[in-house]
């Protein structure tokens, strides 16, 4: 189980079948890069897969929100950072952010929300009181974290950047 707070143990690269017709990467593969990553993060938590077949219970996305900070070019390296914003019970919510590895800029940040489901009745049900147990040291070493400035935002035509006029 992972004690790092925020997570950093995912990386992985721009590949050229990610990129678009302007020589970037694509927007569907910022999604599909941030769930990977995720992957990799419900993984260190023993959340993923593994959780899935032992306990018929997973985590489905519910809702999430991307912004798009500076572009990345094919080959790039990136990093990710995951980090728990809030945990309920039944609900988690997650923060990534998607970084140039050796450039060190911020790409792009993604916030998720996922629900605890009991996949039997396919309905959304509280995690046991010993994966809760298990979560909550983890959960509060994030929670201590500096909130992402960057959380919590929404859609706004009219948001300007701090230096525009």
């Amino acid at each position: 189980m992972s004690d790092d707070a925020p997570y950093t143990g995912f990386r992985d690269y721009v590949r050229p079948e990610w990129t678009d017709y302007s020589g970037h990467m694509n927007i569907a593969y910022y999604g599909f890069a941030f769930e990977e990553a995720a992957r990799a993060f419900f993984r260190s938590l023993d959340i993923s897969e593994a959780y899935r077949v032992r306990s018929n219970h997973s985590f489905f996305a519910l809702e999430t929100h991307t912004v798009f900070k500076r572009e990345l070019l094919v080959e790039a390296p990136i990093r990710f950072e995951a980090q728990i914003l809030a945990f309920t019970g039944k609900r988690i919510h997650v923060f990534y952010r998607m970084a140039h590895a050796t450039e060190n800029y911020l790409a792009a940040t993604n916030e998720t929300l996922y629900v605890h489901v009991d996949l039997a009745a396919r309905r959304t049900v509280p995690v046991s009181p010993e994966l809760d147990r298990r979560l909550a040291p983890i959960v509060e070493r994030h929670l201590r974290l500096p909130r992402p400035e960057e959380a919590g935002r929404a859609i706004d035509p009219n948001r300007r950047k701090p230096d525009a006029a």
